[in-house]
């Protein structure tokens, strides 16, 4: 395995026999995953993606779309695919994990074991909100707030908020302007993680990824709005060791 790089929080040694790569949603960084570990076996390695733009890569431009991402990331994430692999994203990291494991193969040419996305509409699926660009600074501001996934206090300093605003304005360009990329279907099962509170991923959006999928696909929701996922770590972490359990050992 590759040393520890700028893409990459892990506490994993390495040894572990399958690595789950997880995507944070748009403003997130790496520190969302971080706990995470210590509800997972340790033959799975929980391997939190750190995007350019945020935390120790603040002075990095963020990546406005995803067809600028995906080859930068398939290059970053290539020495660590040396063992068997899923991934996992939130919202908007939904949509890169799903990108990810389209295009992600490892040395001996094999992908993605298993996918998981929560709280993101399928791929395809029209947005029924205005894109954040027709947005000032202060609607923006507001719809972050809705979000719920960026503290009062950082929304409401406006020195963070002029450091932050490049990095976030990118993530929800990536977001919005998102159509799938040209490429191979999506080859592995997918599992779906829903808030029935989420105003922002209604049940029948999250239920369009069966589409996408060629293989198993099932729904799982929790309680909650759109950042549900910290509020059910543990619950929503063992349906994902549930269903890669059997894969292990393969």
């Amino acid at each position: 395995m590759a040393p520890r790089d700028r893409w990459i929080e892990t506490r994993a040694d390495g040894s572990e026999g399958m690595r789950l790569f997880c995507f944070p949603y748009a403003g997130g960084g790496s520190p969302i995953y971080r706990g995470w570990q210590d509800h997972l076996p340790p033959e799975i390695g929980l391997y939190a993606v750190q995007l350019p733009g945020r935390g120790t890569r603040i002075g990095e431009p963020a990546f406005p779309s995803m067809a600028s991402l995906i080859p930068v990331l398939e290059t970053a994430l290539a020495p660590y695919l040396d063992r068997p692999f899923a991934l996992f994203g939130h919202s908007m990291g939904a949509i890169i994990a799903y990108e990810a494991a389209r295009h992600l193969r490892g040395a001996d040419g094999r992908g993605a074991l298993h996918l998981f996305v929560s709280a993101r509409r399928a791929p395809g699926m029209k947005a029924r909100r205005p894109p954040a660009d027709a947005m000032s600074d202060e609607a923006f501001v507001q719809r972050l707030r809705e979000l719920g996934g960026t503290p009062e206090e950082v929304l409401r300093e406006p020195d963070l908020m002029a450091l932050f605003m490049p990095m976030l304005r990118a993530d929800f360009r990536l977001n919005d302007t998102y159509v799938p990329l040209p490429g191979p279907p999506l080859a592995c099962p997918v599992t779906v993680f829903g808030g029935r509170a989420d105003s922002e991923a209604l049940e029948h959006e999250l239920l369009g990824w069966g589409d996408v999928c060629r293989r198993e696909f099932d729904l799982r929701m929790f309680p909650g709005a759109h950042h549900f996922l910290q509020h059910v770590r543990r619950d929503l972490l063992a349906e994902v060791v549930r269903r890669l359990g059997p894969l292990r050992v393969r």
